[in-house]
């Protein structure tokens, strides 16, 4: 008996395996994705930290050419001051912040001790050259300028003790205490009084170095000031002078200027 013959399967058609080529071209393309994020990853981490060794080999060859930056990192003070300014942003920003503030009180402090320096310069120059000088109280208006003559009458002349006084001596001269803070103010020791002469109101007043030089001058040494009973740079009980009284100044301070 024969057995039939049957015709072995037709061989798939290519046809039938072309879906399959964008699937893999689509996997092919996601990998190639991935790879490539995987690499710039990699490179943008092995770039920060190449970055990051960068920065901390300047900061380790700033803190050897700066020896008190350990000292100021370990006490705490850079931080708190990035702490307190984020627009600094690293330990070395916060040592040039700190320095330039260090620096800034130094010249503060400089700058204070030259003013201070100069002041106590001006009261001893002061002192030195108004010593045993002698103060004379005027009727009417004041001048303009110390520099300008008198040109009123001499109520009184105040001198220690109301003693005599002679222009060029020492005797019965006025003096002032030891400077403070900028002031110089009448002896404690001396008794500053003086006999009027004539009788008026008092206006002002001139403080006369010892050679006492009067009428107009521009080298001199004097200087005017207001009288009244209140205000003024001379206060009195009452600005009625009568001839042949005794008037005391119980207190007087000239205060330098500030600057």
């Amino acid at each position: 008996m024969e057995r039939p013959i049957v015709p072995p399967p037709e061989p798939a058609s290519r046809t039938a395996a072309a879906p399959a080529e964008p699937a893999a071209d689509a996997t092919l393309s996601g990998l190639e994705q991935r790879l490539d994020r995987l690499i710039a990853t990699r490179l943008e981490t092995a770039e920060t930290h190449r970055l990051e060794g960068e920065r901390q080999a300047r900061i380790e060859r700033f803190a050897a050419a700066h020896p008190d930056f350990a000292q100021l990192k370990a006490a705490g003070v850079l931080d708190a001051l990035r702490a307190d300014n984020p627009m600094i942003l690293d330990d070395v920003g916060a040592y040039l912040v700190h320095s330039l503030e260090t620096e800034r009180r130094k010249t503060a402090q400089t700058v204070e001790k030259a003013r201070q320096d100069a002041a106590a310069a001006a009261e001893a120059a002061l002192l030195e050259r108004m010593q045993n000088g002698v103060i004379r109280v005027f009727s009417g208006v004041q001048p303009t300028s110390a520099d300008d003559a008198e040109a009123a009458t001499v109520l009184l002349e105040i001198t220690v003790a109301s003693g005599t006084f002679t222009a060029g001596t020492a005797t019965n001269g006025v003096n002032f205490g030891t400077p403070a803070d900028g002031a110089l103010a009448k002896s404690a020791s001396e008794v500053w009084s003086g006999v009027a002469s004539a009788s008026g109101t008092a206006g002002w007043f001139r403080f006369y170095a010892n050679d006492m030089t009067t009428g107009a001058t521009t080298t001199a040494a004097r200087f005017d000031g207001s009288v009244s009973t209140s205000g003024a740079q001379l206060n009195m009980s009452s600005t009625a002078i009568t001839s042949g009284a005794t008037t005391t100044i119980d207190s007087f301070t000239v205060t330098m200027p500030a600057s």
